[in-house]
């Protein structure tokens, strides 16, 4: 939830909205001025956080531990229990293990939680999430993902349900696989995949296959997975894009600023620790 600005006979103050219902949106003028109102309309608009760190429960990772704020608010996401439909965000204690610097100078390192179950992935951000059922995914659609995003492949991603939603987003890819030669990995041709909105929102129409630099990918990236991270009703998501030498993880997170629909709000990079 959020703090809101609220009028109460003749108080006027901030109260957690968990305990309001909307009646009046408008905003005192004495407050019009302030950082706490918005300057595009007289409505307040809450802070969406879109500033994450990703991170994968690995062992004898190669990289640069560096990059990971133990101080951070980590959370897992944790896949249906069996016969469950529920994806859920808890929170989770970081824990780093150094091991050694390997022949190629590369730190390796363990990243692990304090929690028994394996996430799919884990995140890190200066602001606390709401913690619980994270996105609801009957076992047909568990079951199809991750998504090999190949030309001419479509597909709707969703916060919370598979129920139809104005905020749905829906993706399409284009280009082509050209084979590589003997050794080679295959190459993209004028690869794009195409997200655009839906319903009566401002149609928004974005090519994400840059955020994922898969120019150079040895094959079309996998949408690994899909749901409602920061709290604005719009999917974000995990795509995996695998290179000739390393494996690339992006977490896109909603925005809708500008001609953008996602942001590439991290990666996390899977190397080779062999020398």
């Amino acid at each position: 939830g959020f703090w809101r600005f609220v009028r109460y006979k003749q108080y006027e103050g901030f109260m957690y909205d968990g305990y309001l219902k909307p009646l009046n949106r408008s905003i005192p003028d004495s407050l019009k001025d302030t950082k706490r109102a918005s300057s595009s309309s007289d409505t307040l608009q809450p802070s969406v956080p879109i500033s994450f760190t990703l991170a994968m429960e690995t062992y004898n990772y190669c990289g640069d531990y560096d990059q990971l704020d133990p101080s951070l608010h980590w959370y897992g996401i944790y896949p249906p229990e069996q016969g469950k439909t529920a994806f859920t965000l808890e929170r989770i204690r970081l824990e780093l293990v150094l091991l050694k610097t390997n022949a190629n100078g590369l730190m390796e390192f363990d990243v692990r939680t304090d929690r028994e179950e394996k996430s799919l992935f884990l995140i890190g951000t200066d602001q606390q999430l709401d913690r619980g059922d994270l996105l609801y995914l009957p076992t047909v659609w568990q079951n199809e993902l991750p998504i090999t995003m190949y030309p001419g492949m479509e597909t709707t991603v969703f916060a919370r349900s598979v129920a139809e939603n104005p905020k749905n987003l829906h993706m399409q890819a284009f280009g082509a696989v050209m084979p590589g030669a003997e050794g080679e990995c295959p190459s993209l041709v004028d690869y794009q995949i195409h997200m655009r909105t839906s319903g009566a929102m401002d149609q928004k129409t974005q090519d994400i296959a840059p955020l994922l630099e898969a120019t150079d990918a040895c094959a079309p990236p996998e949408l690994i997975w899909f749901g409602d991270l920061n709290g604005d009703d719009l999917s974000d998501a995990l795509w995996a894009v695998k290179n000739r030498d390393d494996a690339r993880l992006s977490l896109l997170i909603s925005v809708l600023q500008g001609k953008d629909i996602w942001t590439l709000a991290d990666s996390w990079i899977i190397k080779n620790c062999q020398p």
